[in-house]
């Protein structure tokens, strides 16, 4: 188990060392739609859909993962927080037990579950400021574990 989180903290840090190498080290205290837009575009991802109504982006990774990014503590004008979600479809024997099991076993998630889905997320807060690389590795580190969290609760 100790090597799988290494195994994967080591891919999540070899796949944002390109993105460190060239950082945008601009402090963010707030975001918009058009920042988080930025945000996925500059890690490569691509943009499936927008919720501006709930500040919520709807994203996928070259690999295929997908993901939403949504803006939390909101004005009309920006938000003081990101949420970062992945979610999977439930398997029928996926119990609460598994997916609480998952979620003491990875820390740096939250892993919960519905009647249908489970969902992994990260939440980010900004208000004392963050860089955007630091925004950017916090995605990074969500759908690198993401993967591993879904593995963990098919494992009985």
């Amino acid at each position: 188990m100790i090597k799988r989180i290494l195994a994967v903290a080591a891919f999540i840090l070899m796949s944002a060392g390109a993105s460190f190498a060239q950082g945008d080290e601009t402090v963010v205290k707030s975001v918009t739609m058009d920042s988080l837009k930025s945000i996925v575009l500059s890690l490569g991802h691509s943009i499936e859909q927008e919720e501006p109504q709930f500040h919520t982006i709807y994203a996928a990774s070259p690999d295929g993962m997908h993901y939403s990014l949504a803006g939390t503590a909101c004005t009309v004008e920006d938000c003081k927080g990101v949420n970062i979600t992945v979610m999977f479809q439930r398997g029928a024997d996926d119990t609460l037990e598994d997916v609480n099991r998952a979620n003491l076993k990875f820390a740096a998630v939250s892993v919960w579950a519905d009647e249908r889905s489970i969902g992994v997320s990260r939440y980010v807060i900004l208000d004392m400021g963050m860089t955007v690389e630091n925004l950017k590795f916090n995605i990074e580190i969500l759908l690198g574990i993401s993967s591993s969290v879904l593995q963990s609760i098919a494992e009985k």
